[in-house]
């Protein structure tokens, strides 16, 4: 112990192993921000895998540069207050106003990235006055949080010097150990994980914010007080002979003393990333997506590191290098050539034509062009990203009531299958007894068929278990009452390609739109509001349930175009056993069918405001999030003779909202169908079976935030 402590100060290493933890936080956050918003379509585990590196990384990462932190700062703690507070204080509050203004610059591409975007109400968009989203980036710029906790670290281990020992480790060790109960008591209770949130960022919230405060502070303190053990063993034992002295250290000490940097362009640098790799990644070929599941979350953290240290090397060759350096030694320390040599900092060599009280004055140009590159090359990129809408595509429709729409909605539908039993009417009087509810100014359901004739597709040649639904043409007229059907879903294209055209062509005859195809808006007029439908089903042919940036990317556009965004969605697992929800990937024959809870939120939180959920085949429970509904399966609306095999999928709800033109809901109500296998047809339930069952697993599965079916039909929110 005493030889480690009475060796000279390796700084060197210290920032070395500084570096490192920069790299573990940068992994652990393009992990999350970048490399999990990308639809990873294999069912090999690697995404689960580097989720759970980049959860650890940042679990350990953020600590242990507190930790480094706190020894790198013992001397600046020997220092009196006034050289603390003024010196030190002011520098990093100077340090955190400056990359605020070059982040808010750089961030002018990417309104989405800015605070407030996530929680400034259900459309979740940013405030329009340019005033106003400064002052937003301003309270939450990437250097925010590091910065402040840094600061007050300092104070606090300053004001602990004077004690004794074992009441500062007591004390410190009391916060660490609270700091990781909360965040394993956060973990544990459904969280993504505190250090996967963007702590070391600034953008962690409520108890995950606190953890990582916590541990932060207790870690400081801990590693100002054994200052000399770390520095001595980082030279020793914690950095290995073969990283010593060598192009790995002289990088990682590279990206140690650029730490300020990293953090202070990473928000934008992960929005650049995420407007130019993530949708090409997530529709690239199985092989590509193979390869770059692997190496994807190295490269993506090398190129946050690097544009970061591309800054902080440019501030020093601007000479303000006080931007990128954190003031762990003060003014007088750091102008001594030894104390620059032991920081690992070479003196600053005397310039024969310049006296030394002399220094250029230069406009910092470096800085403001590489700003402005970041800005260029992201604008590039977003735009290009962009969905465009076609503003041709428009249903027009009368309202019964001035500044609200009321939706009607319905789960699957089949009228018949041609290879079973065909009714006698051709499915005429199909809806005859529920079609009197019809009377909502919009009318949907999903249509889980083809209409076609037979095209000669066999989708089910050679398949045991296989089904593929088709009715005739004439079938179409039968659909009379609803507006709208969803074709976003697996049995739309059962007759290939020919066959889901002709459905369409179909329907449009006998009055009826359809929605469903990638990257396609639907708009309502409703009287003086517009309503955007979209559809999503698990396939590339459709807009994919598993593709979450791309979820709130088109809904953002469908927000922008319309007053009200209403979402369709087929997704989740199938049958008997399928009527819980819960968060996680779900799977049905070898096919991955979606998150279904990620889903509906992301849309939320995109600008939707009305999810109707379909596909499982038996009813789910419905939740408000945001002041928005999920019904997360409407389940059957009839069986056509082929549903309702198994009992417990012969139940369907026939959903009744009322939305004012802000999105926001006035009222809604449940009504029961039923059905027989034979046959099919749906018929009211007096007995409101199915919205009992709704009921039911809307307060099993979501407590607090169920929506709650009264026994006469009424749904009444929770308190916001």
């Amino acid at each position: 112990m005493t030889a480690l402590t009475q060796r000279p100060v390796p700084v060197s290493a210290m920032t070395a192993l500084t570096g490192a933890g920069i790299c573990a936080v940068a992994l652990s956050e393009v992990v999350a921000r970048v490399y999990s918003q990308v639809d990873w379509r294999s069912t090999l585990p690697i995404p689960a895998i580097w989720q759970a590196i980049g959860a650890t990384a940042g679990a350990v990462g953020i600590p242990f540069l507190f930790l480094l932190a706190g020894a790198l700062s013992a001397r600046l703690l020997a220092c009196s207050w006034t050289v603390v507070l003024r010196g030190t204080i002011a520098r990093l509050l100077g340090m955190y106003l400056v990359w605020t203004m070059i982040r808010t610059l750089a961030l002018i591409p990417f309104p989405e990235a800015l605070p407030g975007t996530q929680s400034g109400g259900p459309a979740g968009f940013p405030p329009d006055d340019a005033v106003a989203r400064f002052f937003g980036a301003l309270a939450g710029a990437p250097g925010a949080w590091i910065l402040a906790a840094l600061a007050g670290s300092l104070v606090l281990a300053r004001a602990l010097r004077g004690a004794r020992s074992w009441i500062v480790r007591a004390a410190a060790g009391g916060m660490v150990a609270v700091g990781v109960f909360l965040a394993v008591d956060g973990l544990a209770g459904n969280s993504t994980g505190w250090s996967s949130r963007g702590a070391a960022f600034g953008t962690a919230d409520g108890s995950e914010n606190t953890a990582v405060t916590l541990l932060a502070l207790g870690m400081f303190v801990l590693g100002s007080r054994w200052a000399s053990l770390l520095r001595g063993a980082a030279g020793e034992a914690i950095l290995p002979r073969a990283v010593a002295s060598s192009r790995p250290q002289r990088a990682l000490g590279w990206i140690g003393s650029n730490g300020v940097a990293v953090w202070g362009v990473s928000v934008p640098v992960f929005a650049l990333l995420d407007a130019s790799v993530v949708s090409w990644l997530s529709n690239a070929r199985l092989a590509v997506q193979l390869v770059a599941a692997g190496v994807a979350p190295v490269l993506f953290a090398a190129v946050v590191v690097s544009v970061g240290g591309v800054f902080g090397t440019l501030a020093r060759r601007d000479r303000i290098a006080w931007l990128c350096e954190l003031p762990w030694l003060t003014p007088a320390q750091a102008s001594s050539p030894d104390v620059r040599q032991l920081s690992g900092h070479p003196p600053r060599p005397a310039r024969a034509d310049q006296p030394p009280t002399q220094r250029a004055v230069r406009a910092p140009w470096r800085i403001i062009a590489a700003t402005l590159a970041l800005i260029l090359f992201g604008s590039i990129s977003a735009r290009g990203a962009e969905i465009p809408l076609s503003a041709s595509n428009v249903l027009q429709l009368p309202a019964s009531r001035a500044g609200s729409v009321s939706i009607g909605a319905t789960g699957d539908l089949l009228i018949y299958d041609a290879r079973h039993e065909v009714p006698e009417d051709d499915g005429a009087s199909y809806f005859a007894r529920v079609r009197p509810w019809f009377t909502e100014d919009l009318v949907m359901g999903n249509l889980e068929q083809t209409i076609t004739d037979d095209t000669g597709v066999r989708k089910c040649s050679g398949i045991s278990d296989c089904l593929a639904f088709r009715s005739a043409p004439s079938a179409a007229a039968h659909f009379a009452g609803f507006d709208l059907l969803n074709l976003a879903n697996n049995h739309s294209r059962d007759f290939g390609a020919a066959g889901y055209d002709a459905t369409k062509e179909h329907l449009a005859a006998a009055g009826i739109r359809t929605t469903g195809d990638r990257d396609e808006i639907t708009i309502a007029q409703v009287g003086g509001i517009k309503v955007a439908i979209l559809g999503f089903a698990p396939y590339d042919e459709f807009n994919r349930v598993t593709d979450l940036r791309r979820v709130q990317q088109i809904v953002r556009s469908a927000s922008a175009a319309a007053d009200i965004v209403i979402v369709q969605a087929h997704m989740g697992a199938e049958g008997r056993g399928a009527d819980v929800v819960r968060p996680g990937a779900e799977y049905m024959y070898g096919e991955r069918r979606g998150d279904v809870t990620a889903f509906s939120r992301a849309a939320i939180d995109a600008g939707a405001d009305l999810v109707l959920g379909h596909g499982p085949h038996v009813l789910r429970g419905m939740e408000v999030y945001r002041g928005r509904l999920i019904a997360y399966s409407l389940g059957n609306f009839g069986g056509g003779g082929v549903f309702g095999r198994d009992e417990t999928t012969r139940y369907g709800v026939y959903l009744s909202v009322q939305l004012r033109q802000d999105g926001s809901m006035a009222g809604a109500e449940a009504r029961s169908v039923r059905f027989e296998y034979a046959g099919g047809a749906p018929i009211p339930d007096p007995a409101a079976t199915a919205a009992h069952l709704m009921n039911e697993r809307s307060i099993r599965d979501f407590s607090d935030s169920a929506a709650v079916i009264a026994t006469d039909g009424s749904i009444s929110f929770p308190p916001r």
